[in-house]
């Protein structure tokens, strides 16, 4: 038992001496569970774009105060987001920027999860492309619900003076209806 106590306490230290080690774990999705809408126990919600890689895009974008302010108050469903220990996006931002593991946490879900790239689908699925770009959600959200601006998607995130473009229309457009887990063929 106290074997386990000591390695628990050393890889404890390890993430918080070297915060870019806390950041490699997948960030939790930011809001209750029933946000934007309720999914079954068999639905999950997938992403289009990777999580890391939107991680890795905003910690690399946003990282000053006026530029993590107007990404969080232009931000889809703001105003239901969990903010964990901050009373408000301020108070996130001033720890975010110091570097305080719980603020770090709670921006890379922010990151990770915004809404525009998320679309409900089984939690079940025959073919799950792990860390590539999700062709089966894209097509699924764009012929359930269709959105102009998603055109090319793929191809703007991969062009670098696309890619904030691309980022700010997916944090700032909802998540697709929950249509998506039944109309597609996942």
């Amino acid at each position: 038992m106290k074997k386990l106590l000591i390695l628990t306490l050393v890889i404890l230290i390890g993430i918080f001496q070297f915060p870019e080690n806390a950041s490699a774990a997948r960030p939790s999705y930011p809001w209750n569970p029933n946000q934007p809408y309720p999914i079954s126990s068999a639905q999950t919600r997938h992403h289009i774009i990777p999580l890391d890689e939107l991680v890795k895009y905003g910690t690399q974008t946003y990282t000053t105060q006026l530029s993590l302010t107007d990404f969080l108050l232009s931000y889809e469903n703001i105003k239901n987001v969990n903010l964990g220990e901050y009373k408000n996006i301020q108070e996130l931002i001033k720890a975010y920027l110091e570097k305080k593991p719980p603020a770090v946490e709670t921006m890379n879900g922010l990151f990770g999860w915004v809404q525009g790239n998320l679309v409900v689908g089984l939690k079940k699925r025959a073919w799950d492309p792990g860390n590539a770009f999700d062709e089966v959600a894209f097509q699924c959200r764009q012929n359930i619900y269709f959105n102009k601006r998603y055109t090319g998607l793929k191809e703007r995130w991969e062009t670098p003076a696309d890619k904030k473009d691309v980022f700010e229309l997916l944090s700032t457009t909802q998540m697709s209806g929950i249509e998506t887990a039944t109309k597609c063929n996942w």
